[in-house]
């Protein structure tokens, strides 16, 4: 996978002729499925990020939003969270592929937590135009930060603050549409 060397040599070792090799397949094998770097690398982040962020739906948005974040963090340290942690570390996130792949996966995961926001409130937890595509950047911004700008560990603490930090600001109306 382009993404198990990537995390092993760099995003730079990463090319087309390297990962022929790896699989044991001729250049032209890769070819025929990935027409450029860009497109392979695009594939693999998208498939190792197949995980959906999905949220609980236990009735308390405060309980469900950590969970989410721990299990988020769970994953974010596992092997294919890591694999894409070292991705983004060594520069693959200024390749186009990649950062289509990105934007592909946020909004797919803003799709997938909106729903449960609305529940949220409707039962009166949360203000009714909290934008989830806002509201799970903001979760999830502390976890990115921390494992590659400052190397902390996600701790239960960090988890935690990201998820309270997150509801207050979305209560706060901070994470409105249009705010």
């Amino acid at each position: 996978m382009p993404l198990d060397q990537l995390s092993e040599f760099g995003y730079g070792a990463v090319t087309m002729d390297a990962v022929a090799q790896r699989a044991g397949v001729h250049k032209t094998t890769v070819y025929r499925r990935w027409s450029d770097r860009e497109s392979l690398l695009q594939d693999a982040v998208l498939r190792v990020t197949v995980t959906p962020f999905t949220m609980p739906d236990t009735g308390d948005i405060d309980r469900d939003v950590a969970a989410a974040a721990q299990a988020r963090a769970e994953w974010l340290t596992g092997p294919y969270g890591r694999q894409l942690i070292a991705m983004i570390g060594a520069g693959g996130a200024q390749s186009t592929g990649v950062q289509l792949a990105i934007a592909r996966i946020l909004s797919e995961r803003g799709e997938g937590i909106q729903e449960r926001l609305t529940k949220a409130a409707d039962d009166g937890q949360l203000p009714h135009d909290v934008d989830a595509d806002v509201f799970l950047k903001t979760l999830l911004a502390p976890l990115y930060f921390a494992l590659l700008v400052t190397h902390e560990p996600l701790t239960p603490e960090l988890v935690s603050l990201a998820a309270r930090v997150s509801l207050t600001a979305a209560r706060n109306r901070q994470l409105s549409h249009g705010s």
